[in-house]
């Protein structure tokens, strides 16, 4: 009785929140005193008389012996304490009122905690109770250290989701912890349909008035959460809208974005034992890839310089793979690592919650999710939107205008007169599918532009030119490519396309501009099949009028503008990412890190190989920093046992 009588009267208030006046709950010191006297008292009294007597006769060891109190220790320990801490939870569950599948959920949550704590001290206090005390005065002996134990227990399971529980999951297998994804559900990235497939351990939060300026974050199955001293309490906003809110809380790093790099990142961190998840935006991976470029795409630069972390193309690839292969080298990437993306999960809201230390993910309206982690990468790259320029009279033109993303090949544009706004890599292989589709192209080449042939001496001008980095300084280089284009392809003003100044690669370096590599487009432009045209003045019907005073009639208007970052317009952080172009401030190599556990990956301006370099930096940063809180929360922990004694 004593034991019950005691089991969580400190903490029986169930204070509604942390400024009420404190009162007892007799209701609940009765329940737990009915505990004490129906279960532990009895079956303690019982249990220790029938265990010293087992070890006594049956294992003939002697009273008092090394090997007598060990024995009854551990078994005391294997047996008796699970026991007593699983009827307690299941006891206290059903006695309020939960429901079967709430109280398992409570049960999951509080043993292992309190199993692993208690596992510290309680073997140091039977030592000596089964070394010196008498059995028959034991279980009075326990019951002094059961005021403690009993105000520890209840204070546990009136935790409920405290985060420091989630620590102890973190050593499940990801698919048995609690509040986390359970990614058996998701379609996996080779499939064509589109999937709204969910967490199946998340927090369904009952309708309230939620006001999100002050909403904390109830990512756990609870409406009231002390994390860090900060209460979180959806009762009680003043919003008159209700609505359901699911809240998902991951231990580990939530990546935004599955394309190319988001894929590294997540591989990098599975090598190192570290859990993630990644966040898409549309239903497949590398959606980039799959939905917005066109059928003869291929890689401009040799696979070898193209592959992620771990894994290389398969020998049979060509040099240069095409979309569809590196596409199926993604997936094959992804099913490797097994990395299992949530779908259709468009993040338009990222902010660090500086009260409870973790980042606040929402999604889309329709989803109407909120994820919370500790470490956000920020992995959707420096090609996330379309970048559509503002042309004077473009709703005046009456023909098909579209971006790049849209066009898949030339035969719909058979025999019509096709502008192609831009002359990057993009522009540049258009017009030539367009030529190749008996379309009549013209290609708008308003900037300076370096051109250099796809290979150079048998070999890649990308591999050549990075043979030559190792041992020549970067000017000297470009000179060298410079001379050897000319060589190969002669002189490109000639047809309307002047170079810049500064050589291809120190541009490149400076401005992230790429050079083009040819793949045949400057043959047409050479042989007249495709024509060269100065920078728009201004569209109008069915005709494109020039900044050098010519007019051109045209039945369609390809814009090869290439694409933008997004960040700015989710990212609610103002301190790594510049709001102007949406790319970290800190140039390549030190824009990976921000702060408060935030990164960045695929936004470097080197490609795939730049991406995989930063994937790697942030996946050795994270295991410091896992590690380090791990301990920290671990010292912690021992630090609140030994407080107990």
């Amino acid at each position: 009785m004593l034991i019950g009588s005691v089991r969580v009267l400190p903490f029986s208030s169930n204070v509604e929140d942390e400024d009420k006046e404190f009162k007892i709950n007799w209701r609940r010191v009765a329940t737990t005193s009915l505990f004490g006297f129906g279960f532990v008292g009895p079956v303690g009294h019982f249990w220790y008389e029938g265990l010293d007597r087992f070890i006594r006769l049956r294992l003939q060891l002697r009273p008092n012996s090394f090997r007598f109190v060990t024995t009854k220790v551990a078994v005391d320990g294997m047996l008796f304490g699970p026991l007593d801490l699983l009827v307690f939870f299941t006891y206290m569950g059903f006695s309020t009122g939960k429901s079967a599948a709430r109280v398992k959920e409570d049960v999951k949550r509080d043993f292992l905690p309190a199993l692993v704590l208690e596992g510290g001290v309680w073997p140091l206090v039977q030592v000596v109770n089964f070394r010196y005390v008498p059995v028959r005065y034991q279980l009075l002996y326990v019951n002094f250290f059961c005021l403690l134990d009993s105000c520890f227990l209840s204070w546990i399971e009136q935790q409920e989701d405290a985060p420091w529980k989630q620590w102890f999951k973190s050593f499940l297998p990801l698919k048995e912890q609690e509040g986390q994804v359970d990614y058996s559900s998701y379609a996996r990235s080779d499939s064509n349909k589109s999937t709204d497939s969910e967490p199946s351990m998340v927090t369904n939060v009952p309708p309230s008035s939620i006001n999100d300026d002050n909403v904390v974050g109830d990512f756990v199955p609870s409406h009231r959460l002390k994390i860090q001293g900060k209460t979180s309490n959806w009762l009680k906003h003043k919003s008159t809208k209700r609505m359901m809110r699911r809240c998902v809380w991951f231990p580990g790093p939530v990546i935004v974005g599955a394309g190319p790099s988001g894929l590294a990142v997540a591989a990098c961190l599975k090598e190192k034992g570290l859990p993630s998840l990644v966040l898409e935006r549309c239903n497949c991976i590398a959606s980039l890839w799959q939905l917005k470029t066109y059928d003869r795409l291929r890689l401009h630069l040799p696979k070898k310089f193209c592959e992620l972390p771990f894994m290389s193309f398969p020998q049979d690839f060509p040099a240069y793979p095409s979309k569809q292969q590196f596409v199926q080298y993604l997936e094959a990437y992804a099913n490797k690592f097994d990395i299992r993306p949530v779908f259709n999960a468009t993040v338009v809201s990222a902010k660090y919650d500086r009260s409870i230390g973790f980042w606040r993910l929402r999604l889309k309206d329709d989803r109407n999710d909120e994820y919370v982690c500790r470490w956000l990468i920020v992995a959707t790259g420096e090609n996330a939107e379309e970048m559509v320029p503002e042309i004077e009279g473009m709703e005046e033109f009456g023909g098909t205008i579209l971006h790049s993303s849209r066009y898949t090949k030339g035969d719909g544009f058979r025999g019509k007169k096709a502008l192609v706004v831009g002359c990057g890599n993009s522009g540049m292989e258009l017009s030539l599918d367009l030529c190749n589709h008996n379309a009549i192209p013209s290609l708008v080449v308003r900037d300076t532009v370096h051109i250099l042939p796809q290979e150079m001496l048998g070999k890649s001008t990308f591999g050549l030119s990075m043979w030559l980095l190792k041992w020549l300084p970067i000017s000297l280089v470009d000179s060298l490519l410079l001379v050897v284009s000319r060589l190969i392809i002669g002189d490109t003003a000639k047809f309307g396309i002047e170079r810049p100044k500064m050589g291809p690669l120190q541009l490149k370096n400076l401005s992230g501009k790429t050079p083009v590599l040819d793949v045949g487009t400057l043959d047409k432009i050479k042989s007249g099949n495709i024509k060269v045209c100065p920078g728009i003045q201004r569209v109008r019907h069915l005709s494109v009028e020039f900044v050098n005073g010519n007019t051109e009639n045209f039945d369609a208007i390809i814009l090869a503008t290439g694409y933008k970052s997004n960040v700015p317009s989710w990212l609610k952080e103002k301190g790594m990412f510049s709001e102007k172009d949406g790319v970290p401030i800190l140039a390549f190599p030190n824009g990976w890190k921000g702060e408060n556990g935030l990164y960045a990956v695929g936004f470097t301006k080197r490609g795939i190989m730049g991406a995989s370099m930063d994937a790697k930096r942030i996946a050795q940063h994270i295991e410091i920093c896992w590690k380090s809180e791990a301990k920290q929360l671990s010292a912690a922990l021992i630090s609140a046992a030994s407080l107990k004694l």
